[in-house]
Order: C-alpha cells, then structure tokens, then sequence
C-alpha cells in the first residue's frame, strides 16, 4: 500500500511517466506546426489526420500486445515505438521521414493511457490500485502540460525543433530505461504485499 509509494520502483515509475507525459504533450502540441512549417497546411493536416487515425488501432495493438506477451513487451513496444518517433522527427524535413514518423506516433502515443494503467495493474492489488494510479496519472499530466511548452521554447531559442526531437528521443528511451528496471525491482515488494495480504485473509 502506502508504503511502496516511496520505494525506488515507484519512483521510477513516477519519472518514467513523467518523461512518457512529456514526450506526449511535445508531439500533440508541437508536431502540427512542424509539420505545417516543414510542407505546408495541406500535409501539415494530412500527417496530423495520419497519427490520428493510426492511434485508434494503436491503443488495440497496446493492449492485445499487453494481454498476449506481458506488460514487459507492452513497454518495450510503446517506449521503443515512442524513441523511433523522434528519431524520424529529425529528419521529418522530408516528407517520407515526416510519415513514418506519424505512423509510429500513432502506434506510440498511448503509452500513458494504455500502458501507464496496465503497468499499475500489473504491480497493485484493487485495494492499492487508486492511490498508486492517481500519483501516476499526476506526474504523466504534469508532463504534459510542459511538453508543448518545452519544444516551443528551444525552438524559440534556437529556430530549429531539433534540439527539441533530440532531447524528447533521450526522454522516451528513459521511459524503457526507468519501468523495465521498476518492473524487476517490484518484484520483491509485491511477494512481501501477497503474503502480508494472506496472512490477514
């Protein structure tokens, strides 16, 4: 319960959904502007259309991905998914590039309200499921209320968005860094909350 909410494991998870926020609120806010300054409003709405219509069967694949290896391949999919992103972001300048990167983003994006849910769920029993969930829920929000005006900012310092792709493809390869580590960390605690769990049943 409680007590797992200052562990190393959470706060791994804490960060890693803070950076999967992050990286999502930069792409939902920024990408539509990039895109329209790199080929103008028609593609610029054509790519957006893309990852839009992508990311309904993104969430589908997540969670059969989840319910058919384990959340381990569901967070080696999105996170990896999410890092290739914006290594195509870096060259979204041609068009090919700037589709790929739409694509994956639309495969990607659900990292937060698929996967963020699945990895607590897979950690917390019912009774510990809401606390644990709201604290996560917080920092991926709080991640995405800075996104955007992270990528704005370095692009308005520096006129480029590279910076902006190149620090948000180190941020969602954390992501993968900070939960597969958290998941085999948990471990540990979670045998301790079964049989504390047991005892008392």
């Amino acid at each position: 319960g409680q007590e797992s909410l200052g562990k190393p494991f959470f706060l791994m998870l804490l960060i890693g959904m803070l950076f999967a926020g992050l990286v999502n609120g930069g792409g939902l806010g920024q990408f539509p502007r990039a895109f329209s300054l790199a080929h103008g409003a028609v593609f610029g709405g054509l790519l957006i259309s893309v990852y839009s219509l992508v990311g309904i069967f993104g969430k589908l694949l997540l969670g059969w991905l989840n319910d058919t290896f384990g959340i381990k391949v569901a967070i080696i999919y999105s996170a990896g998914t999410l890092s290739l992103v914006f290594f195509f972001m870096l060259f979204s300048n041609q068009l090919w590039a700037a589709f790929v990167a739409a694509i994956l983003y639309g495969t990607a994006n659900a990292i937060g309200t698929v996967v963020g849910p699945l990895l607590v769920a897979s950690l917390y029993t019912v009774k510990n499921y809401g606390d644990a969930y709201g604290i996560i829920q917080s920092a991926q929000q709080t991640g995405m209320t800075f996104g955007s005006i992270t990528v704005a900012t370095l692009f308005d310092r520096t006129g480029s968005y590279q910076p902006a792709w190149l620090l948000f493809l180190v941020l969602a390869a954390a992501v993968l860094v900070l939960w597969l580590p958290a998941l085999k960390l948990s471990q540990k605690y979670l045998i301790k909350q079964k049989e504390r769990e047991d005892v008392h049943a």
